[in-house]
């Protein structure tokens, strides 16, 4: 007999431990931040829905298939449950993280469906999609409360059954689109979801969508469900326990290796990030299912279990920090999916930009008025952006350099990367060559553009933002008082959440500074995937004693939804201090952490402090301990020194805190690059301290680009320490992209290392 049915049958319920209930309650609170099932039944409800239409055209669909009897019980259960009242359908303005129908939770016997208004609009156009989801929901539902395993939970709650259950409904939803309706992606309004579900059935048994929508490991977690289901004997159980301690050599140190990379996660950290928070997640459950039915005097599974709890306590030591670039990756993924209709009023702003063909001597910003040139640029709080190091403009347009453009009333109009005049992808604007700026009365639209002038998602999930300043009171504007909103958008004009998961940002401005508050797509204030709902920022600025040094000095603090001091969940602190130092061609930042009793602290990677050092020629990052002098950080290196040529990095490596040549924990002291005659980049590879050929991170030696006549990538190539071809993450050594005049791709090929061509499906995937 499974064990697991011993559970409800022989055994009374034990006592839950503060650690496992802790560990559980973790568990709950991970889920439900990016599964929004379970609260979905409380948001408001803008009317109920009748749903008698699309059930009796969903019965003739699957009836006319001939499969009806494989999908009664659905029906019976949707009718029994609608019929006693249990089960309502609700149109509501909270916007799941999938499109259609979401199950929800009302109470302990009430549950619901419910699809958010703008879906309901758009999907109608396509009922075979609505219908899809409809039927998706009541799955997820009858295996929420039907089919679960014995009724084991912790506060009413199972994470693995809510899990499974949603999971179903996906399961049920494809079969629906490829075997019911033969669903072919040609319709007016398809889009990547669908696509996305299709080719995850098709292709990878839905792995995907259980990582990318679900953050879950699949296999993961439905390895021990599957043990889970068969246990039978004490050995099974301490055989799983082993299996459970057994985590991967090399996943604590990819953990590390994100944190290191930290908003440029490479797939196979975000593999290894989605794995360590499965086991956060999953652990906590299978450990609950033991301390049922072993009792504490069995030693031997008790010391398994306490090692259980050990390898838990060393992923979330890592993985806690991962968590927040984790979800805000998993979030601009979400955006790229078209759940909705665009909004009419974005629609103008959607075109590309007309730029004409030449160097920055030539593409001035229209109704610019004044330019600067600065060698760095970076940015913060949204819409705020610095530049370092000012050039001239003529040895600006022969190197590297970022463009300010300003209007006549001195605002910021445009800020551009351009390398030897040409427009290009600059680092500091998340991964848009130029950042243009319009201004109509209180409004602001931002656009985020590749050097076509074409939008672009940058690394936050949207292409458009729009800033609106609001009519302040009379003694708000006495005061010197601003309130601005800022919302996000796609390249189509569609309505997207920001990374941080927030729907909108609302700003306060007074004359110390502005406090950011982050809203949930119910309007609510809420704590955003970095673990805080405000941030106060403030600056002061002047003159050192004596010097020619102008200062700057930025504060920043997180807060609570209450207004209590919070912390950053990334660096584990509550506030930043930065004091910028500019000097002529010299720009320097030192930077420290506070704790919520505003005293020094230091953040996850045992650093208390930073330096950054800017030159024309040299980039230098310190990391540095509390009175300032260089330490060793959890990443194997003390300091960075980046050579500069032209204004572009050719090389960067690592030192100690003696300055000695070390290797970092990305497994390298020296990356070299170099570019072609446009500044692209052409070569990348990596080297140890004794300057020998290493493997970098993504485990390649030697990365070479081509591209083609448009100057677009055209083809990469990778190569290990000997010289030869090497598969990366994806198995693929050669990619080659098709695109057309304008840089979209209609196809990609690739080869393995021993020259076989790959599927379509690994073609997508790189």
């Amino acid at each position: 007999m499974c064990l697991l049915w011993l559970i409800v049958t022989a055994f009374p319920a034990a006592e839950t431990s503060p650690e496992l209930a802790a560990y559980l309650q973790q568990s709950i609170e991970m889920w439900d931040k990016v599964v929004p099932w379970f609260s979905l039944g409380s948001v408001p409800v803008t009317s109920n829905f009748d749903a008698e239409t699309l059930v009796t055209e969903l019965s003739k669909d699957i009836t006319e298939a001939g499969r009806y009897k494989e999908f009664e019980y659905l029906f019976n259960y949707y009718k029994e449950n609608k019929n006693k009242g249990n089960l309502v359908c609700r149109i509501i303005e909270a916007r799941p993280p999938s499109p259609g129908f979401w199950p929800a939770r009302i109470d302990d016997t009430q549950s619901a469906l419910v699809i958010n208004a703008a879906d309901l609009e758009y999907l109608a156009k396509e009922p075979a999609l609505l219908k899809a989801s409809f039927l998706r929901a009541v799955a997820a539902l009858y295996y929420l409360k039907e089919a679960a395993f014995p009724t084991l939970y912790f506060n009413g709650r199972n994470v693995l059954y809510e899990f499974s259950a949603l999971m179903t409904g996906n399961f049920v939803e494809s079969i629906y689109l490829n075997e019911i309706v033969f669903f072919n992606n040609n319709s007016p309004i398809a889009n990547n979801w669908h696509t996305w579900l299709i080719d995850s059935a098709k292709n990878d048994n839905f792995v995907s969508i259980a990582r990318n929508l679900y953050g879950f490991s699949m296999n993961y977690a439905y390895h021990f469900l599957s043990i889970l289901s068969k246990l039978s004997s004490y050995q099974q159980i301490m055989s799983m326990l082993n299996t459970m301690n057994d985590i991967p050599v090399d996943l604590v140190d990819n953990i590390k290796k994100g944190l290191f990379t930290r908003f440029a996660l490479t797939p196979k950290q975000v593999e290894d990030g989605i794995i360590a928070r499965t086991i956060l997640m999953t652990d906590p459950w299978i450990l609950l299912v033991i301390s049922r039915v072993i009792p504490p005097n069995n030693k031997e599974i008790q010391n398994l279990v306490n090692s259980t709890y050990k390898t838990m306590d060393l992923v979330r030591s890592y993985y806690k920090h991962l968590e927040p670039p984790l979800l805000d990756h998993r979030q601009a993924q979400l955006d790229c999916n078209a759940f909705w209709a665009p909004e009419p009023s974005m629609l103008s702003y959607t075109e590309p930009a007309k730029i004409e063909k030449g160097t920055a001597a030539a593409l001035s910003v229209p109704g610019a008025v004044k330019t600067i040139w600065y060698r760095e640029c970076d940015s913060f709080a949204g819409n705020q952006y610095r530049g370092y190091i000012p050039l001239p403009e003529q040895e600006a347009l022969a190197t590297a350099a970022y463009r300010f453009s300003y209007g006549a009333d001195g605002s910021l109009m445009a800020v551009e990367y351009f390398n030897k005049g040409h427009l290009q992808v600059g680092y500091a604007l998340q991964d848009a060559a130029r950042i243009i700026i319009i201004r109509e009365g209180r409004t602001e639209i931002w656009r985020w553009e590749d050097a076509s002038g074409r939008l672009v998602s940058n690394d936050s999930g949207f292409a458009l933002m729009k800033v609106e300043t609001l009519q302040g009171s009379e003694d708000e504007q006495a005061k010197g008082l601003r309130r601005l909103t800022f919302t996000f958008y796609d390249r189509d004009g569609r309505r997207v959440f920001h990374s941080s998961g927030a729907w909108s940002i609302e700003r306060r401005i007074s004359p110390q500074g502005f406090e950011d508050s982050y809203y949930d797509d119910r309007g609510q204030l809420s704590e955003n995937y970095f673990g805080y709902a405000k941030v106060w920022y403030s600056e002061t600025a002047g003159t050192a004693m004596g010097s020619k040094n102008r200062i700057n000095r930025y504060e920043y603090r997180y807060f609570d939804k209450d207004g209590n001091p919070a912390c950053s969940q990334f660096l584990g602190v509550h506030g930043t201090l930065e004091q910028h130092t500019e000097n002529g061609s010299n720009y320097s930042v030192e930077i420290s952490y506070i704790n919520a009793q505003v005293q020094p602290s230091k953040i996850f990677d045992n650093s208390w402090m930073q330096r950054k050092k800017f030159g024309k020629d040299l980039f230098v990052y310190e990391n540095l301990d509390r009175e300032g002098k260089p330490i060793v950080s959890l990443f194997g290196y003390a300091s960075i020194q980046s050579t500069i040529v032209n204004g572009m990095i050719v090389a960067d490596a690592f030192y100690d805190a003696a300055g000695k040549a070390v290797n970092s924990l990305a497994g390298y002291h020296k990356r070299k690059m170099s570019y072609t005659d446009r500044g692209d980049i052409a070569e990348l590879s990596y080297f140890d301290a004794r300057n020998k050929p290493v493997l970098g991170m993504d485990g390649i030696h030697r990365q070479v680009y081509k591209y083609d006549k448009n100057g677009y990538l055209e083809e990469l190539f990778f190569y290990g320490p000997d010289g030869k071809l090497i598969n990366d993450y994806s198995g693929a050594a050669h990619i080659r992209w098709y695109k057309d005049e304008l840089g979209r791709t209609y196809a990609v090929d690739a080869w393995d290392s021993a020259g076989n061509r790959l599927s379509s499906g690994a073609g997508k995937d790189i």
